[in-house]
């Protein structure tokens, strides 16, 4: 009984977060790559978020970028909840207009409620195939974000309504993951790469899905500093 509760807590947290703090979409065909990549999106999945970032892009033989995200959700305390992201992405198929990009990200994750504080650290991992021209770019992307370990801090209200007995502490087992999957379709105009992301969400044991099983994401990424070699 207590680790079915935590999982369907631990599910609620990953369908909040499930559309946020992603990995930044960008041109890799655009005239002027940049080395600095700050961005800014906002999104809508379990409610009205928002998401700034920054990237670093290497000069390598194979291009890839250091990034972290942060996102918070809209209305509340702002540290109440919010999803911090921190990994790498990497260019890893190029024919021609054709590439395709996969990333991975160490995930710290907290969620607040009247019933329960969870914090969490996770993975997302990602993929995306997609079409680039200098001025446009579009393609399909998958992810799978898990969270492996979760630690729950109960309420009073919690105890008094649900569980007397609930203890605080570190789950044993991992937790709820989501699988969300979607197109993206983006322009660039000289630095800028503006890009909407549109796609469902559904737990990794695919028996059920969050409430709001839709994303969209909206998103600014500016490319600054001199272009790097690829």
């Amino acid at each position: 009984m207590k680790n079915l509760i935590k999982l369907i807590l631990s599910a609620i947290m990953m369908a909040w977060a499930s559309a946020e703090a992603q990995s930044q979409v960008i041109n890799w065909a655009a005239q002027h790559s940049g080395t600095h990549l700050p961005q800014l999106s906002l999104g809508w999945d379990y409610g009205l978020s928002f998401q700034g970032g920054y990237g670093y892009r290497f000069a390598s033989k194979i291009p890839w970028i250091a990034q972290a995200n942060f996102s918070i959700p809209a209305g509340g305390n702002v540290l109440d909840d919010y999803k911090l992201g921190v990994g790498g992405k990497m260019l890893a198929w190029d024919a021609s207009h054709f590439k395709g990009e996969i990333s991975l990200q160490g995930v710290l994750r907290r969620y607040s409620s009247p019933l329960v504080r969870m914090n969490n650290v996770g993975t997302l991992i990602q993929g995306s195939l997609g079409y680039y021209r200098p001025r446009w770019f579009a393609g399909l992307e998958l992810g799978w974000d898990k969270a492996w370990l979760t630690h729950f801090s109960h309420t009073e209200v919690y105890r008094e309504t649900i569980l007397v007995e609930a203890q605080d502490g570190w789950a044993d087992t991992p937790t709820a993951g989501t699988i969300s999957y979607g197109l993206w379709i983006g322009g660039s105009l000289g630095a800028v790469d503006v890009s909407i992301q549109v796609g469902k969400v559904t737990y990794d044991q695919f028996q059920t899905g969050p409430t709001i099983p839709n994303y969209l994401r909206l998103g600014a990424l500016y490319r600054m500093g001199s272009s790097q070699r690829r």
